[in-house]
């Protein structure tokens, strides 16, 4: 082989390394910005999920809060007055509002959860209506089975809410 050869040969694989760096280095730079965006959009659409979460959870521990004073120290029923009827009845209508927003942007566990503390409440409102006009020992039994039951519920919301963050927040699985 002679120099000419040789320049060539060398020039040809030069060209071809330099075109193969150049393809490599646009993948590269396409998965970064395709990885960064996708972290953008999970960063975007935890946000409004987040606030739905926060929004129902602190609704119904306001419900608990509520419902907490009228059981004593003996797990006793206290005197249920018109206006913690009422506190409870606008803060369940409340939390049934908020249960639509949960249902749009999921995930169906926590949306189940969320369906299940609603339930809770919808019996809890009836017992105390009933309660009030005749205060019945089975009944007050019932109840309290029903908050338990809501407070159980509501640590499973927790849980599935957070969950549902964290994969938001987490690797993309696609790309590790």
């Amino acid at each position: 082989m002679d120099a000419g050869w040789v320049a060539l040969l060398g020039a040809s694989v030069t060209a071809i390394a330099a075109v193969g760096a150049a393809a490599t280095s646009g993948w590269l730079m396409h998965r970064q910005v395709r990885t960064v965006a996708r972290a953008e959009h999970r960063r975007e659409r935890a946000g409004p999920r987040e606030e739905a979460y926060e929004d129902f959870l602190q609704t119904a521990l306001v419900i608990q809060d509520y419902l907490a004073v009228i059981y004593d120290e003996n797990f006793r029923s206290r005197y249920i007055d018109s206006e913690l009827a009422e506190r409870v009845c606008h803060a369940y209508y409340r939390m049934y509002g908020q249960r639509a927003k949960l249902l749009l942007v999921g995930p169906p566990a926590v949306s189940q959860a969320a369906e299940s503390m609603v339930d809770d409440m919808a019996s809890l409102e009836l017992y105390i209506r009933v309660f009030r006009q005749a205060p019945v020992p089975a009944l007050f039994r019932r109840m309290w089975q029903r908050l338990d039951d809501l407070v159980n519920h509501t640590q499973e919301f927790i849980g599935a809410a957070r969950l549902a963050l964290d994969e938001e927040s987490g690797p993309d699985p696609l790309n590790g």
